[in-house]
This record gives structure tokens, C-alpha cells and sequence, in this order.
């Protein structure tokens, strides 16, 4: 279904709301033209649909126009139909050409389950045909979490979620890359009752010492384009995890513009290593360019044949390269943070390691934008400010920011500010299929509940 909302009287805003929770919305088409907004949806239940017409700002007036396309059904029932997991019964499905697709361009099918708040669940896809990814949805249509590798296992994903409300949550079961097909198993159990296995006790790396390398580049001396507010990201970054992140100031390296050389963060990187102890937290954080760059090849878990890069002042470094200066710390828990075009590329090649933990600012084949309405080089750095730095993530107020607070925080700051994007503000992805900037976590070994900061 095609919802396209327009106006030359205001900044047009639109929502579709269906049954299960269903919510789709959107502000600008097209950042040239404020006054157009459109929605496209695959509808997966059957039931009642509302368009909700509104503005963008309170006060707004004016006339509009309203086309709803509803498309023609290209998929048999079954494969349209939204199916029911069910606790302690496998089930079986099959990713094939016909299915409902992610943004991205990804066969997905639909699972949904009931459940209570302060359940704690697990499900678990496997499939011997492709790459499987999981994405957990709640009641709301919120992303809880999401999972490609687990255990660094590219035949099996895995979520392990303590339930936020009470309601109905959505299973998709996807796979990692466009065009990937084949059948898969699919499991849904109760952790700490029918499996015996209780939930994952919180860890005590925020009872450590935390550590950070914070990297930032505006201007590139000519190598490439400059940027705004990229090089303060890295100092406001370095400062929110000294207010709210339990950070001495004497534990963090801050590298800007030309500072942030390749031989300055492996140095960095080296220094870190001989300080950080096992029961510490580190930190990585990056906002500036990135790149992706041809590789010899593709391999099993990236099967793209591209590496991905972060640009520092002199040269790049690539996914391989983080994933080896990574090696260097051991710590508890490792958390790299990457606001730059095509970062989600790099939870492949560094997250499938225990004990580290991966937010980036886009998925790896689109683009990043500056955060220009908040002053910051990003949206990701901005929120990881006000969700450690004033210590908004900390839902409970128990004075601990766990895994699942933070991420929830940051996905739902960029459900509300990252409304959607325009023609120059993503890279598309093959034939008519482009992607708006969303937000990636990968938590790999890290249990939702584990204590990030204190």
C-alpha cells in the first residue's frame, strides 16, 4: 500500500495504524519539499486501517491531498499471513520469492506471540540455506532488540529479551542479505522456567573502571570533505560518559581533526590495552566519514565482497582492522559506537567476538546524516549525550544503564527524530528498494540486562 499525503499549506505529516499494533509514519518524503509525506507498507493482517492526516508542527492549517494506492496482491495467503509462535513448539518457514520484504529489500516473514511485562523469552532462528536475522517488535511497533550472528554463528540467530508491557510482539524472521531464500527453524521459549535456564545475571564491567578512545574529524585537510560538529561529537562524547557514564577524565583519549591519525589510534589503542583490565569497560566511539572499499572475495560471514571504513585524517581503517585493535583490550565488556556512513558493516567483522557490543548509525549499505537540528555531527552521538550523559536511558532509576535501556533509548529516539530521509540521504540498494537511515545494535554476548554503566 502507497499513502502519499501533500500540501502546499504546511509540513505534512501522516501515520497508518492497523491491527496488532501496526504503525507505520512519516514527516518528509523528500527533505526538498516539507509539504509531502508518503508511507509505503507491505500489509501483512488482515482487519481495519486508518490514515491519521496531521503537521508536522502544533498550530499547522491548511488544505491537502490524499492518494492511497492500494498495490495488488503479489503473494499467495500463506505467505501473507501473520503466523503464531508458539512457547516450547518449534515451528518451520521459508524465506522465498513472493514474501513480505524489509525496507531494505530482505524476504521477511512474520511470527507474533503474547506476552507479559517482566517475561523473559528467548527465540532463536537457525536455517542451513542462508544468513538468518532476527528482529524482535513490541506491542508498539518498537524495535526490543535485534540479532544477526549469535555466538558468532552464521547459521543462527538469537534474542534474549526481558518483555517491556504487556501485549502482542512480533517476530521477523529475515535473513542478514537481499536476495537470500531457504527454509528455517524457529524457536520460542521461557527463560528461567521451562528451560531451566534463568536470565543472565547483570555483570559487573560498571563496577570496574571505564576507559574510552573518542574520535572525531570536522576537517580533513583537503583529503576529504569537512563536516559539522564532528570533532566536538567526540569531546561532548568523551564528556557524557565522565557526567553519566561513570568515567574518570583521566581514562579517556580524545583524537579530533588532524590528531586523529591511523598511528595515533593505534597508539591509542596499545596504551588502552595495557591499562584496561578484565573487569572494565571500554569504549570506542567514532563520528566522521565512512567508506566502503572493494575486497578481494567474499566470506561466509560477510558475503558482500566489501569492507567497510572509518576515515581518520590521514588514511582509512577498515572492519578487519577495528576487529584486530579490538583484540588488544580485555575487558568485560567492549562497546564500539560508530556515527558514520555505512558503520553497521562493522558488527559483522567485530561484535562476533564474546564480551563486545556494537551501536552504529546506519545499516552497512546506507549513508548517516548530520544531525544539523541538534548542532551534532550525528543523531547516534547526540542520543548516546542525553542517554548517558543525562542519564535519560536509565528507565529504571536505579543509578545502572544496562544493555536494553540504552539501546531501547536510542531506538526510540530515532523512531521520533530520525523521521525519515530524502533522495541524497541514502544510498540505494538495487532496483527500486531504498533504505532510510535506521539505527543498528548488535549485542552479540551481551545479555540485555548486563550493566553497561553506573
Amino acid at each position: 500500500m502507497v499513502v502519499d499525503l501533500s500540501s502546499s499549506g504546511f509540513d505534512t505529516y501522516v501515520m497508518l495504524v492497523g491491527p496488532g499494533e501496526f504503525r507505520e509514519e512519516n514527516d518528509d518524503w523528500d527533505d526538498t519539499d516539507v509539504g509531502h509525506s508518503v508511507i509505503e507498507a507491505d500489509l501483512a493482517d488482515a482487519g481495519t486501517y486508518q490514515v491519521l492526516v496531521t503537521s508536522f508542527e502544533a498550530g499547522e492549517t491548511g488544505a491537502y491531498a490524499l492518494r492511497i494506492d492500494r498495490g495488488e496482491v503479489t503473494a499467495s495467503v500463506g505467505q501473507r499471513d501473520v503466523q503464531t509462535l508458539e512457547l516450547r513448539r518449534p515451528a518451520s518457514g521459508s524465506l522465498e520469492s513472493g514474501d513480505g520484504e524489509l525496507d531494505s529489500g530482505e524476504f521477511r516473514d512474520t511470527w507474533v506471540f503474547n506476552g507479559q511485562a517482566g517475561q523473559s523469552f528467548s527465540v532463536e532462528m537457525s536455517s542451513d540455506d542462508f544468513d538468518p536475522y532476527l528482529i524482535l517488535l513490541s506491542p508498539d511497533g518498537d524495535v526490543i532488540d535485534e540479532n544477526d550472528d549469535f555466538d558468532g554463528r552464521t547459521d543462527l540467530s538469537r534474542i534474549d529479551a526481558t518483555l517491556p508491557q504487556a501485549g502482542r510482539y512480533r517476530v521477523i524472521a529475515t535473513s542478514y542479505a537481499v536476495g537470500e531464500s531457504g527454509g528455517y527453524g524457529l524457536a520460542l521459549s521461557s527463560t528461567g522456567t521451562s528451560t531451566g535456564r534463568m536470565a543472565a545475571p547483570a555483570m559487573s564491567g560498571a563496577g570496574g573502571n571505564v576507559y574510552g578512545i573518542f574520535v572525531g574529524i570536522s576537517d580533513y585537510g583537503g583529503r576529504a570533505s569537512d563536516l559539522s560538529y564532528t570533532a566536538d561529537d567526540a569531546v561532548r562524547a568523551a564528556d557524557a560518559l565522565r557526567r553519566g557514564g561513570g568515567m574518570n577524565a583521566n581514562n579517556a583519549i580524545v583524537l579530533t581533526d588532524s590528531e586523529a591519525t591511523v598511528d595515533n589510534m593505534r597508539a591509542a589503542f596499545q596504551d588502552m590495552g595495557r591499562r584496561v583490565g578484565p573487569d572494565d569497560t571500554f569504549v570506542f566511539f567514532y563520528s566522521g566519514h565512512g567508506s566502503r572499499v572493494p575486497r578481494d572475495g567474499a566470506e561466509r560471514s560477510d558475503p558482500d565482497a566489501l569492507d567497510e571504513t572509518i576515515e581518520l585524517y590521514d588514511d582509512a581503517i577498515t572492519d578487519n582492522e577495528m576487529s584486530d585493535l579490538f583484540t588488544l583490550i580485555d575487558a568485560q565488556v567492549s562497546l564500539l559506537i560508530l556515527d558514520s556512513c555505512f558503520s553497521g558493516g562493522f558488527s559483522k567483522d567485530v561484535i562476533s567476538v564474546p564480551g563486545r557490543m556494537g551501536f552504529f548509525s546506519s545499516e552497512e549499505d546506507v549513508t548517516s546524516q548530520v544531525a544539523s537540528k541538534f548542532r551534532a555531527g550525528g543523531y547516534l552521538a547526540q542520543f548516546l549525550f542525553d542517554g548517558v550523559g543525562d542519564r535519560l536511558a536509565d528507565a529504571d532509576g536505579d543509578n545502572a544503564i544496562s544493555a536494553i535501556e540504552l539501546s531501547q533509548y536510542i531506538h526510540e529516539r530515532y523512531r521520533t527524530d530520525v523521521k525519515s530521509g530524502g533522495v541524497n540521504d541514502f544510498v540505494r540498494t538495487g532496483g527500486p528498494q531504498s533504505g532510510f537511515q535506521h539505527f543498528v545494535a548488535d549485542r552479540g554476548s551481551i545479555g540485555p540486562n548486563d550493566i553497561i554503566f553506573r
